[in-house]
């Protein structure tokens, strides 16, 4: 009895301590913490338990059909995801209502090696980013210049609520804002408020997609506003 009671608990552990690692490997890689772990372990489990419990089949028969169930699931999820929205495609229009893209600033402030950065920090899960600088204003005319970064991609199986509440927990001060028409959820944040470098930085994640937007003229309240008139212009709805 005490065997018994000693060898379920370290196969139910087992399989909790694999679970955990899964998510620290899945968390240290891309700073977006995922339930799908979770998920397959449950997935496993019933399928074992139907297998072998309930239609009796061989212990090591039940063990490779989970593991041939657990591989179709994942390539199924992983490589043909339902993302239970439109797809969208990316788009670096010249202008945007009063803004202008620059491509000389651009070069200036190599946005090229921002792009790059977020690819990076995404794991590989980012695929197409693209980047663009505009700017609104004439300085020479007395008027405010104002300047946006665009960078935007195809973020694959990674949920909206998980991403922004990711970002909202690495940038404190960070906050919920609404996504605009195209929906998603979306938040700002304003870094270096009380130095004389601040930048503010939006985001919106979508159901394949995401955008950053940052700026070093306006507040988080003034670019939030600016997104909802931007993200239209780059994010478009992909034809069928």
């Amino acid at each position: 009895m005490f065997a018994s009671i000693v060898s379920y608990g370290l196969a139910v552990g087992a399989v909790y301590a694999l679970i955990g690692i899964t998510y620290n490997v899945m968390f240290s890689a891309s700073r977006v913490f995922s339930f799908t772990a979770g998920t397959l372990g449950m997935l496993g489990g019933v399928l074992g338990s139907l297998f072998i419990a309930q239609m009796h089949l061989p212990l090591v028969v039940g063990f490779i059909l989970v593991l041939a169930a657990g591989a179709i699931f994942g390539i199924l999820k992983f490589e043909f995801p339902s993302h239970g929205g439109p797809a969208h495609t990316m788009a670096i229009p010249n202008k945007i209502g009063n803004y202008v893209r620059t491509v000389n600033l651009e070069k200036e402030t190599n946005l090229g090696k921002l792009r790059s950065e977020v690819i990076q920090m995404s794991a590989g899960q980012a695929s197409g980013v693209v980047s663009a600088l505009y700017e609104a204003g004439d300085s020479a005319a007395g008027s405010t210049t104002q300047i946006i970064m665009v960078i935007e991609g195809h973020l694959a199986n990674a949920s909206p609520a998980t991403s922004i509440g990711a970002f909202i927990a690495k940038n404190p001060g960070a906050s919920v804002v609404p996504a605009g028409p195209l929906g998603g959820q979306a938040a700002c944040v304003e870094n270096g408020a009380r130095t004389s470098n601040p930048v503010s930085l939006c985001v919106w994640f979508d159901n394949d997609s995401f955008g950053e937007i940052l700026s070093p003229t306006m507040n988080a309240a003034q670019l939030a506003t600016a997104m909802q008139t931007v993200r239209p212009a780059v994010e478009l709805v992909a034809k069928k």
